[in-house]
């Protein structure tokens, strides 16, 4: 999500939620579809960022990848016994935000490890810091709900201009080739009306960001809470 509040918080939601949601938890794969965080909150917004990966036991080796970005050479990393490792991603921020709206983007992390780890995305900025809690198996579904709110005390930061804009999205990632989305927002969204079902279709890695940056942009009625994600193999979304 671009945004300008002090904290986001992140659910990968699939059609239930269970108890612990906002806790990593253990796997071998997991997957991201980067947000997108305002830059001009705090120039430069959106960094510095990591990847933390924690072992769960054994020692593991970690391989960090973008599969549906062929320029970007993965890294791997060895995770000791119960131990963790951060891993600095800031020089990829342009390969990983999910960027611009509307548009099939290559952004789509992909983690795997030799043994089960847990793993957080991280962005370390003063402003708009947060972590986002990867969910390996648990965070893939079919079906989804988008949890945004629309309080109208708290409107986005309505001083940055296009392409800076602080609004609320949320990101798709596919995790297999020839993924078919099915959208259906209550409000407009880029590129398509409000109560509009539309579809669009991914290949393993690739990422969708589905969000308002039109006129009132910054007023919370604009959020697209309460959208539907529907797919046909398994995706991850973050908000």
């Amino acid at each position: 999500t671009k945004h300008s509040f002090p904290l986001l918080v992140l659910f990968f939601l699939a059609f239930l939620v269970a108890p612990g949601h906002l806790a990593a938890q253990r796997g071998t794969e997991f997957w991201l579809a980067p947000p997108d965080i305002t830059d001009l909150h705090n120039s430069p917004g959106g960094e510095p960022l990591y990847v933390i990966v924690s072992s769960a036991g054994a020692a593991s080796t970690v391989t960090i990848d973008v599969p549906a970005n062929g320029a970007f050479v993965p890294i791997v990393v060895t995770v000791q016994a119960n131990k963790s490792q951060r891993v600095n991603l800031t020089a990829f921020k342009a390969q990983l935000e999910t960027r611009p709206t509307n548009t099939i983007c290559n952004t789509g992390l992909h983690i795997t490890a030799t043994t089960p780890i847990t793993a957080y995305y991280e962005c370390a900025n003063t402003n708009n810091t947060d972590i986002w809690a990867l969910k390996g198996p648990n965070g893939l579904g079919q079906q989804f709900y988008i949890p945004l709110h629309k309080h109208a005390p708290f409107n986005n930061e309505a001083s940055f201009s296009a392409p800076h804009q602080a609004f609320a999205s949320f990101d798709i990632c596919a995790t297999v080739n020839n993924t078919t989305v099915t959208i259906y927002s209550p409000t407009q969204v880029d590129g398509h009306a409000a109560l509009q079902q539309f579809s669009i279709t991914l290949n393993r890695g690739q990422t969708y960001s589905c969000g308002w940056t039109g006129a009132n942009w910054s007023l919370p009625s604009t959020h697209p809470s309460g959208a539907v994600v529907l797919a046909n193999q398994p995706v991850v979304v973050s908000i």
